[in-house]
This record gives structure tokens, sequence and C-alpha cells, in this order.
């Protein structure tokens, strides 16, 4: 049996992320979500978002609205989705949307959750003076960062790259994409492909 993906980000520290999920066994990825196009640089020349560009690179289905409407949420239950991948996309997800995948979406967080919830959680870590932080694969819901925790990976501060944007050393940097290695995360990933039922997904953190 094959599974149908749907994958939702926008800034480049999702790369690895998403590269890693299309890589699972029996995967299909039927779309990618990602913010429009946009001026950038000295020139304000319109341009892609690194997830963008690299949906268009590999051919797959991009989707870029400028925000998301019930029409939205509409055409992703039309396409039979599995199981739906969030990490850096940029949009509030409302009901509708989180209901569209059979199990909903899923979400990369670049903190070790409840730790550091919000839109900056590497940031946050160097801020602070953490020695460890991580990832955690967690079940989005309404609320920012509230979802049921799957599985967590720790990563040390010295594993990260502080550069600006901060990307920390299991995302990507100048295209040069990989995966991830979190294997805590990614081992729980699969298995939420076997619930039937979104009720039926629980913490296995």
């Amino acid at each position: 049996m094959r599974h149908r993906l749907v994958l939702l980000g926008s800034d480049e520290i999702a790369l690895a992320a998403f590269i890693a999920a299309r890589a699972l066994p029996a995967v299909d990825v039927v779309a990618v979500y990602s913010q429009p196009d946009r001026p950038s640089g000295r020139g304000q020349e319109v341009r892609p978002n690194p997830v963008a560009a690299w949906a268009r690179q590999e051919g797959l289905p991009l989707l870029q609205p400028e925000r998301l409407s019930a029409e939205d949420a509409a055409y992703l239950q039309s396409l039979d989705v599995s199981l739906g991948v969030v990490m850096a996309y940029g949009q509030i997800l409302k009901d509708d949307f989180l209901q569209a995948p059979r199990l909903g979406l899923v979400n990369f967080h670049g903190s070790l959750l409840p730790a550091l919830r919000g839109a900056t959680p590497v940031e946050g870590a160097l801020a602070a003076g953490l020695d460890v932080t991580g990832i955690s694969l967690q079940q989005v819901v309404r609320k920012l960062d509230a979802g049921p925790l799957h599985a967590s990976a720790a990563l040390t501060i010295a594993h990260m790259k502080a550069a600006q944007p901060c990307v920390p050393a299991w995302a990507t940097s100048r295209g040069n994409w990989r995966p991830a290695p979190c294997p805590q995360s990614w081992r729980a990933l699969p298995s939420l492909y076997r619930r039937t039922k979104r009720k039926s997904v629980t913490p296995v953190a």
C-alpha cells in the first residue's frame, strides 16, 4: 500500500525534513504548499522561497496561496491524503485544513517541546545560551505547538549553524540537500500511516 503525503513549508530549514519524508518507503508526495514568490535581494527580484524552488526542481505539484481558504481545504480533501508534514510554513492552519488528511498533519519543530514554542525556536536556543536543543515531531492542533508529541531527538548547540537565518545542522545550507539525522523522529513518522483514525494517534515520546 502506498501512502499519499502533502508537505507544507517555506523556509530552507524544512528542506531536509521534506527530502527525508519523500524518501520513506511507499510514499508519494502529491502536493507541496508553500508561500508565494516574493521580491527579495537588493534588486527586489521576485524569487521563490527554498521549498518552492525545490518542489519545482523535483517536478512536484506546487501550490502557493496567499492565504489558505475553504477551497484549499476542499482541494486537499479531494487528494485523498494520508498525512501532512509541516515545517516553517508561515500560515495558520484552520480546522477544515487540519481535518483534510486522513491522519491530520504533523509538524517538525526546532526544539525539545514544550520548551521554546513559537516561530523562532532555533534563535531562541542560541539567545538563551542553551547547550542542548533538538527537534520534535508533534501532531498539529489549532493551539500553537500544543499537540501530542510523537517523538523527539536532542541536538547539541555545537551541531547547529548560526547563520542568518539560523539553520541547524539537520537542515540544509546553500542548496546542499540531505536527510536529517533524527532517527527517533523518523521512526515515528511511518508508524502514523498505519493508524486508521485520527483519534488513535497518541504520544509515543
